[in-house]
């Protein structure tokens, strides 16, 4: 979703902004919310990102997940997620999730990016994506082979990173397919 002053791009759809006293995030995404299940209860989720997500207008924090369910519950709870999972598969299992923000030690970035994707959720990995470049393809080409969409958590411009990664796996013509994702 890309926001522009006068329209709002989801995907290949648009829709032109009218001039109102209300601010865009109000008027056009309320029913629009992403819905998201956070892989694991680390300090950085839980102490930073998802407080972030739930100030967000465009967010809903609506499912967390650990391999020990009484610390999914307790984060749960203290976060105001209206549900727990005590694995990791069962939150990918949910349909109601559309996206995934995946802080898990880092050699776990990968494996479980690619498990969300497969599972066909968008992805939002902490940084670092991989402990190597061809981990760090193989997400992406899986992130693009399943849903088209995936994203690491770094300052800066990362979108200038996930085309460049895009064009040298499927070569130069990538670059129009990086910019309709």
């Amino acid at each position: 979703m890309i926001i522009t002053r006068k329209k709002v791009l989801i995907g290949k759809r648009s829709k032109v902004m009218e001039k109102s006293s209300t601010p865009m995030r109000e008027t056009h995404m309320k029913a629009a919310k992403v819905k998201w299940g956070v892989l694991g209860t680390a300090a950085i989720a839980v102490r930073d990102v998802i407080p972030a997500m739930q100030k967000g207008a465009w967010s809903e924090v609506r499912a967390i997940a650990s391999r020990d369910g009484h610390k999914a519950k307790e984060a749960a709870k203290k976060l105001g997620i209206p549900q727990a999972y005590g694995s990791y598969e069962a939150l990918l299992a949910d349909p109601e999730i559309e996206a995934i923000y995946n802080p898990l030690p880092n050699h776990l970035h990968v494996p479980w990016s690619i498990n969300a994707a497969e599972a066909g959720k968008h992805v939002l990995c902490e940084k670092p994506l991989s402990l190597t470049v061809a981990e760090a393809k193989t997400a992406v080409r899986e992130a693009l082979e399943f849903n088209g969409c995936g994203g690491e958590n770094a300052p800066g411009r990362a979108g200038q990173v996930w085309r460049k990664d895009r064009r040298s796996i499927h070569g130069e013509n990538a670059s129009a397919m990086a910019e309709d994702a």
